[in-house]
């Protein structure tokens, strides 16, 4: 009987200690690790406010016109001021715009300067003009940044395409510096997309040769992955609007532009990526029409920018390389008081 009591005892104080020790155990680990927070609300395609200031320090009298600007990555910039129907000027900046300085190269050509880009290291700037006809068909320079020196001056000869009457609409430098150039057709509707290697002056390729056959190209950008989007009107007969070519497809896909105003389907006067490959597609029409969307990264997605202290009507609109928007109108050059984020 004793010896029964004695077990019961033993049994007792071991589970009595196997309890304590479950209990500090536990005591012992950490807490629960908690799972993050998951944001499940929708892309923002509200509209953003944004006002613009004219920027003083180029002609900025009162129906001073701007054609076109372009930034690379650096402080590099480069714009276009048209002072009369015969009389184009090159201005260009080492700092964001807080110093414009009016170049010493004058193109010969005599004809309109319509495009200008800068490559993204800032070290050259390309400058596209009209067709001058058959002997002058896509004229174009190259300068260099620094030293203000014209690098090379040539023609782009289309004559492989039937046509020699193409005019330089929209450039721009690529990361891999090579320039991809939209041009149109002076005497009909009519275009092409080109692309000058970054290691060639002069040799040119077309590359969509059918794609300009019954369409207008206004403007174009490369994505880093090699995908190029345009501007176009009379896509296939009837489309119109940006496009973007995936590098898995041969043909252009019109983009879903879904934004809270609603938007009009139209082809771009100018088109513009930043460096997280936002884009920026400007719209120039009758007076006050003048308007500015931006993309999410996605491209599926916009946002209307409502602008305000543009004076003028629209021929350009580009993004710095710390997403300020510059806008080329006829009457001066804006800047927005802040970036797009």
């Amino acid at each position: 009987m004793q010896d029964s009591i004695m077990k019961i005892k033993t049994i007792i104080v071991s589970l009595f200690i196997l309890v304590c020790a479950s209990i500090n155990l536990t005591s012992c680990k950490g807490p629960e690790p908690t799972k993050p927070e998951v944001n499940h609300q929708p892309i923002d395609t509200s509209d953003i406010n944004l006002t613009f200031s004219k920027v003083l320090n180029v002609p900025s009298q009162y129906g001073a016109t701007f054609i076109d600007i372009s930034f690379g990555d650096t402080s590099f910039g480069a714009l276009i001021y048209k002072k009369n129907v015969s009389t184009f000027s090159i201005y260009r900046t080492t700092n964001n715009g807080a110093i414009w300085q009016s170049s010493q190269w004058q193109h010969p050509y005599g004809f309109p300067l319509n495009c200008i880009a800068i490559k993204k290291d800032g070290s050259e700037i390309f400058v596209g003009t009209n067709s001058g006809g058959d002997a002058y068909p896509g004229r174009y320079a190259i300068l260099n940044t620094v030293a203000d020196t014209l690098i090379y001056m040539g023609n782009v000869d289309l004559y492989n395409v039937g046509n020699p009457n193409f005019n330089f609409v929209q450039a721009y430098y690529n990361y891999e510096g090579a320039l991809w150039t939209a041009m149109g057709n002076s005497l009909s509707n009519d275009g092409n997309l080109l692309v000058k290697h970054s290691n060639t002056y002069s040799l040119w390729e077309d590359i969509d040769p059918l794609l300009g056959r019954k369409n207008y190209v206004s403007a174009i950008v490369r994505k880093r992955a090699g995908e190029n989007i345009i501007g176009m009107f009379d896509y296939n007969g009837f489309q119109k609007g940006i496009f973007i070519k995936y590098n898995y497809s041969d043909k252009y896909v019109l983009l879903d532009i879904s934004t809270s105003t609603p938007y009009q389907t139209e082809y771009p006067m100018s088109l513009s990526l930043n460096s997280s490959e936002k884009l920026l597609a400007a719209y120039g029409g009758e007076v006050n029409n003048n308007r500015l969307y931006v993309s999410t990264m996605s491209l599926g997605l916009w946002r209307r920018i409502n602008h305000s202290g543009i004076l003028g009507n629209f021929k350009s609109a580009k993004f710095d390389n710390q997403d300020y928007i510059w806008v080329c109108t006829d009457n001066g050059l804006y800047k927005s008081d802040s970036p797009v984020k």
